[in-house]
């Protein structure tokens, strides 16, 4: 198993403390029975949809699917996997013979490992913590804006796939992510993206964005297509025989009444609608 994957348990529950923190919660109590009470909500399915508040906030806070497994409430204020496969907070480190770990062995853990500080009804991300949080909802809300923004998936599948990529995005890859989509502040449900090393760098710098829709090239602006994004399969073809296909050098001589660009000598018109469908690399 990847080591990412490993850890997910405790990464989870730091995520779950943040997107609370988010919404004005600390509490222990609270914290459990969030996870309980979005079991119970939405048991049928078995996975959590985005929230713009709420007690989880952003969705999948405690209850994924999709190849990590599903919390169940199997009463009390225990959560166990009731599908077979591997639960969120199934114990995978635990010596032979133990029993899934439910939320609040997680949480023991977590303070033992020094990520929170537990006083009373209150928990507290640590230094330690915070950053290994941060990273965790840095990565999944930067998964999030990439398969809305590029791939125009929806909700729900852009949901599981980001859940899985927010265990496997390092900050490097990250920073990767953010600097090809901009440096977006905020993920699709309006939650703020917490920004990396990148983001002060392009500040600092006023780096503009490397990959860009064709129409916000300048006029007489060179770039290299870098994606394409037709809504029809006959749409991507018929570029492709004028030569406007990824890795192609382009010119965009305007962009009113209709965008005007030239690929190998030959001007060609396309509609605005097309033209908001390429997506170059910025040439100098």
């Amino acid at each position: 198993m990847h080591p990412e994957f490993q850890a997910q348990p405790k990464d989870e529950l730091l995520e779950l403390i943040w997107r609370r923190r988010e919404d004005g919660e600390r509490s222990v109590s609270g914290l459990l029975q969030a996870a309980r009470r979005e079991a119970g909500a939405d048991a049928g399915s078995g996975t959590i949809r985005e929230a713009g508040g709420g007690a989880l906030g952003e969705a999948g806070s405690a209850l994924r699917e999709g190849g990590v497994g599903t919390l169940r409430e199997a009463g009390g204020a225990t959560l166990r996997d009731t599908g077979g496969s591997p639960g969120l907070f199934a114990n995978r480190a635990a010596p032979s013979g133990a029993g899934q770990e439910d939320a609040s062995e997680v949480l023991r853990t977590l303070e033992r490992e020094g990520l929170v500080d537990i006083a009373g009804d209150e928990v507290r991300l640590t230094a330690a913590g915070e950053a290994r949080a941060r990273t965790v909802i840095r990565g999944h809300r930067l998964a999030k804006r990439l398969l809305f923004d590029v791939f125009g998936l929806p909700p729900d599948e852009i949901e599981r796939t980001a859940c899985l990529m927010e265990h496997i995005l390092g900050p490097t890859t990250a920073d990767a992510v953010c600097a090809f989509l901009g440096h977006p502040p905020r993920s699709p449900s309006g939650r703020e993206i917490p920004p990396g090393d990148c983001c002060q760098a392009a500040q600092e710098r006023r780096v503009q964005p490397l990959v860009v829709p064709l129409h916000e090239l300048p006029r007489g602006g060179l770039g290299r297509i870098a994606f394409m994004t037709p809504s029809y399969q006959r749409r991507f073809d018929r570029l492709g025989t004028f030569g406007v296909v990824p890795g192609n050098r382009i010119r965009l001589k305007q962009t009113q009444p209709s965008v005007v660009i030239e690929i190998d000598g030959t001007s060609l018109a396309l509609d605005r609608d097309v033209a908001r469908e390429i997506y170059v690399r910025r040439e100098s």
